[in-house]
Formats: structure tokens, sequence, C-alpha cells
């Protein structure tokens, strides 16, 4: 793991330095986020959130949570920052500051013995699909459904889960056709977890990020931290211990960063 960085750790706010900082997540991502046979948060973003706090000179303990608890708790100062698979969105960084730390593209899912054509969005309606509670996913089914109705078919079945562990059992048992979900962790739920899934389509390459408080001050030294991982070769060392090396950024932001979402 990479060493403290001085030029960088004087920059993290006074009342960060030395501490331990909470970083809440939805641990039940993987390989992005989830918890080993022994309880331990392991993933990407927990080994580059590791990374990013040891040039920092700062030390983090991640704490899982549903995923639409994050957000709030950030909000109310339980968690310092968010890093849960969570794509970087406009409306999302008006609330917060998101550190672009990596990007993923949108994937539906089904299971393996579906005879489904499903070619993007736009060929859901009238089915049951899935999504996480308080996802960007959700919101564009949600738009998509009355897109569906205006156009005179019929609106989607929505449904909304707490963890990816819930969304991937309704998948599985049949309670929904479908699932809209983070690329990567479609591609590892269909070639690693479940032989019974596969991904229909994938679409959009959008960014995700590191959520923290516009009043923290840490967004820049995060993203300072992560260009330093970046360019010492560490990052890419990451990206491929967890088989995402197509989900690697050449640069840290701190928003700006364009979504293609709907």
């Amino acid at each position: 793991m990479a060493g403290t960085v001085a030029g960088l750790a004087s920059k993290v706010p006074a009342q960060y330095r030395g501490k331990t900082l909470t970083v809440g997540t939805d641990a039940s991502v993987p390989p992005l986020e989830y918890q080993s046979s022994s309880g331990e948060i392991i993933g990407f973003e927990p080994d580059l959130v590791r990374a990013a706090a040891a040039v920092l000179g700062v030390k983090v303990k991640f704490v899982s949570a549903g995923f639409d608890s994050l957000i709030p708790g950030l909000q109310n100062g339980r968690y310092d920052m968010l890093a849960s698979d969570m794509g970087v969105h406009p409306e999302r960084e008006k609330v917060f500051d998101m550190v672009h730390s990596f990007q993923s593209g949108d994937s539906i899912m089904v299971r393996k013995d579906s005879t489904l054509k499903i070619s993007g969005l736009q060929s859901v309606c009238g089915l049951s699909v899935g999504a996480q509670t308080g996802s960007t996913y959700l919101a564009d089914l949600q738009a998509e459904s009355s897109k569906c109705t205006a156009a005179g078919k019929k609106k989607i079945d929505l449904h909304s889960f707490s963890d990816r562990n819930a969304e991937q059992l309704a998948l599985s048992n049949g309670r929904i056709d479908a699932l809209v979900t983070d690329q990567g962790i479609a591609d590892y739920a269909a070639n690693q977890l479940h032989e019974n899934f596969k991904v229909s389509v994938s679409y959009n390459v959008n960014p995700c990020g590191i959520g923290v408080t516009k009043d923290s001050g840490l967004a820049q030294p995060l993203k300072a931290a992560i260009q330093h991982l970046i360019d010492n070769g560490q990052y890419k060392q990451l990206v491929t211990k967890w088989h995402i090396a197509d989900e690697a950024i050449p640069k840290a932001a701190v928003n700006g960063v364009q979504y293609q979402g709907s």
C-alpha cells in the first residue's frame, strides 16, 4: 500500500488529520464491496479508499448499511464519506461532492432460461423489473415507465430492493423478470455467483464516485490521492486484482463528469 505523501496529507482539513474516517457502504456488491466469510468488508472500493487514506495519512472504517440510508447518513454526520458503487449524477452533486473513482456501464440481467428479448430499457414495458432502492437505475426505470404509458404501452411493474442479495434472489425465484444493475455486478453474478443468471444487454458507461459533504473539505484531497494512485500504478494494480480493468479511469475529478443515463 502507498505510504503517506506529506504534500497531500497537509491538504486534509485539520479536524480529520490523524483520525479514523467512517465510510458508509452497502457491502453486498461483489466485486466492488462485500463481506468476506469472516465479516471483513472487502472489494475494489474498500481497497481504493484505504490506499487513498494511507496517502493522506488517515485511517478509514467501513460500515455496511442499506443503500437508501447512505446519503441521509452522510448528511447527518454518521459517515464521513460514501463508497458504494454510487453513480455520479447531477442531482446527487447538488447535495454532496462526488470524487470520480471508476466508471461502469448499466446492465439488464435475466435468468439463464429466460426467452425475453431485451435490448435496453425501452424494451421492458409491461415486464416486472427490479432495481436497488435509491439507485439511479430505479430512477431511470421510473422515467422509462412513464414513456411506456405515454406511448400506449403497459407500464413497467417496478420492484425496489434494499440490497443486491435481495434483488438477485427475486430474479432467481421468478418474482421479477429482469434486474437493472451495474455492469460489473451483473458480469460477476452471471459468471461467478450463479449459473442461472445471464446478462441480456449492457448500455451506457457512467462515472461512479466517492461521496463527501460539500463543507467537509475532503473532496480535493481525496481527488489528489486517487490521482496519485493512478500516476504511481497502484490504481491499475487494484482494478486488475478485482477484474474490472475495463472500469478504470485515466484521471480523477470532482463533480461535473457527464452522466449518460436518462
